[in-house]
């Protein structure tokens, strides 16, 4: 009877030990999981954030430029601007809808229309119809701006368009053209900082929008380089030209 006692009491203490060294494999992997999702979820509102910015606020400027891709956020928030006074004049920019020239001027239609039905005189508003992405559309906004004598502009786009903007614009404003370029967030109702990652559309985005940032920087970095250089050089020639050799004389 003793002996039986004893074997229970030995196998429950057996039991106890394996059951401590369960709970504390359980508690350490438990512990391990949250720290990862805690490190997830710190990366994707820093992510959020690294896309999102660097933004300004809005100044007063000669145009305010809602680009294209819009789902009414650029436009309200172009509107919102205008109302305020930053500008005078609006463009609306065109890469919405790439099949064919006549669907791509019917989505500027529906932006001008807001804007005119809001009371944005048809006159002040400048239609981009050529541009087929991102980068061709800051060339064809700088190329108007230096037509039109324009020298500043608050360029509008959805927040996680920030990152890629800033450096499209600090690649193509070289000092031939010295213009003054505000980039300004919309203020879409799918964006949360600290909860994109649980709305469908904004995750995309942002996503999509990382992917970019690498994508353009390699894409168009020989044609930036070229641009520089260009510039360089015609104002290398003007410099010669305004201070010719003394010794020529």
């Amino acid at each position: 009877m003793i002996f039986a006692l004893t074997c229970f009491a030995r196998r429950g203490i057996t039991c106890m030990k394996v059951f401590d060294l369960s709970m504390r494999r359980f508690i350490n992997t438990v512990s391990v999981i949250l720290v990862i999702l805690c490190v997830v979820v710190m990366l994707a509102v820093m992510l959020a954030r690294l896309m999102a910015t660097p933004f300004s606020e809005a100044e007063p400027a000669n145009v305010i430029v809602a680009l294209g891709g819009d789902s009414g956020a650029r436009s309200a928030k172009a509107l919102e601007l205008y109302r305020a006074r930053i500008a005078s004049n609006i463009v609306l920019s065109s890469i919405d809808i790439p099949l064919n020239s006549q669907q791509r001027y019917s989505s500027l239609d529906w932006r001008g229309d807001y804007l005119s039905e809001r009371g944005v005189p048809a006159s002040v508003i400048t239609y981009l119809t050529l541009p087929t992405n991102t980068w061709t559309e800051a060339k064809a906004l700088l190329h108007l701006m230096t037509s039109k004598g324009w020298k500043s502009a608050v360029v509008v786009s959805d927040p996680p368009h920030m990152r890629r903007l800033a450096w499209i614009f600090g690649t193509l404003n070289t000092d031939c053209v010295n213009v003054r370029i505000q980039v300004v967030r919309s203020d879409p109702s799918w964006w949360v900082v600290r909860e994109w990652w649980g709305l469908w559309h904004s995750t995309r985005f942002v996503f999509l929008e990382f992917s970019k940032n690498i994508y353009y920087r390699w894409e168009y970095s020989s044609e930036a380089n070229t641009i520089l250089e260009t510039c360089k050089a015609s104002l290398s020639l003007v410099g010669d030209v305004s201070h010719p050799d003394p010794i020529s004389n």
